[in-house]
């Protein structure tokens, strides 16, 4: 008889299924395995079917459904009439109307005995801890071994002529209400994708803060890249009442940042067009911030402070109105300097240049002066002639 080796071996692939008998039955977790008692988070509380590989690695999918996390039992609401002995779902919980008529407004959250909602009374019956999440995943770093774990990890390879696509999230129209133009969550709304800092409170998560919600870096091949590491289509996006599409708002007081070592170009941000010789971009840099086109400085808004030494002055260019006739480049001190001079520096011999000569036409006087400092700081006095 051939051997072909021990049986004892674990299998290629084993199924974990549980709580979910076929589509018509509610998906209520009540059957637990030994997946979901390690993660006592969401996944007890939802169907689980997953395939563990001895080459490491656990998938998993399921489906609830919202009608399911009560058992079929309504939702509680404000105005609603009941009768006596009838059971409504609120706030993971069970309760059961203690007399007939119509509800009031003090939705039920008591766990134990009975409590009013301001017309009926409510006994509460049980909790039921069913989300309705389509699918999830769940993970727990249990060894501190130095290395990093993924509770979800996908590889989408292009192959040449190709494309490919890691995933497509499509979301179904939501009622559009804003409030708060910086409110992510306004009423009855639709959502893509959205990061939740933290976890269970269980996981002390103020001991273990989120680094970030997102990143995006290069593979161990170094010669693989992004050429855009965030791309926004802008036809997708709705137009506010300046015209504008707002690919990113930040609420308030957030702030845009960015890191780099000290001589380096701290940032960028380009404005491309089809034509390269129609390129802006502004740049952050040496403590300076300049404005450049096709890569040349046309203005630049620096510091002469050392590093790490608060500008105490500085300048404001100001706009007035069409009836005042100018505009206005004002000096400012963060001091509360009385008198800060307003200093023109060209380079070299170059000179400061001011308005049109204009030739005397006779008989024009001398009436009084106008100081000014010249590039050594002397007051000199210019003549006014009327």
């Amino acid at each position: 008889m051939q051997y072909y080796g021990s049986a004892n071996r674990f299998p290629g692939r084993v199924f974990i299924a549980g709580a979910c008998e076929d589509g018509d039955e509610a998906t209520n977790g009540a059957e637990l395995s030994w997946v979901s008692e390690e993660l006592d988070h969401y996944l007890v509380r939802s169907a689980h079917l997953c395939v563990i590989s001895d080459r490491g690695g656990a998938g998993a999918l399921f489906a609830t459904r919202a009608s399911d996390k009560y058992d079929g039992r309504s939702v509680w609401t404000a105005g609603a009439s009941v009768s006596l002995g009838e059971q409504r779902g609120y706030f993971h919980s069970i309760y059961e109307a203690l007399n007939a008529g119509v509800t009031g407004s003090a939705a039920p959250v008591h766990l134990s005995g009975d409590a009013s909602d301001g017309a009926v009374t409510w006994r509460f019956k049980e909790r039921i801890m069913r989300t309705p999440m389509s699918a999830a995943v769940a993970h727990v770093q249990d060894i501190f071994d130095g290395h990093a774990t993924w509770p979800l990890y996908v590889d989408t390879t292009q192959k040449p002529g190709a494309s490919s696509m890691f995933s497509e999230w499509t979301v179904k129209a939501g009622q559009n209400v804003i409030n708060d133009p910086f409110n992510p969550q306004p009423s009855k709304c639709a959502l893509g994708l959205r990061w939740v800092a933290g976890g269970d409170a269980t996981y002390a998560p103020s001991a273990h803060n989120v680094t970030a919600a997102m990143t995006f870096e290069k593979s161990s091949n170094s010669e693989l890249r992004w050429y855009s590491a965030l791309v926004v289509g802008a036809d997708a996006i709705a137009t506010d009442a300046t015209g504008a599409k707002r690919a990113i708002k930040l609420g308030p007081q957030h702030r845009q940042s960015w890191y780099v070592a000290a001589g380096q170009v701290g940032a960028e941000i380009w404005s491309e067009v089809t034509s390269f010789l129609e390129r802006m971009n502004l740049v952050f840099w040496n403590r300076q911030a300049q404005i450049q086109c096709q890569g040349y400085p046309v203005a630049s808004f620096e510091t002469a402070s050392a590093p790490g030494a608060v500008p105490d002055n500085f300048v404001s260019l100001i706009a007035h109105p069409a009836s005042s006739g100018f505009v206005e480049l004002r000096a400012r001190t963060n001091t509360g300097q009385a008198d800060v001079d307003l200093k023109f520096s060209p380079k070299g011999n170059g000179r400061v240049r001011l308005g049109p000569r204009f030739a005397l036409s006779g008989g024009e006087a001398v009436t009084g002066y106008i100081e000014v400092k010249d590039a050594a700081g002397v007051l000199r006095k210019l003549a006014v002639i009327e």
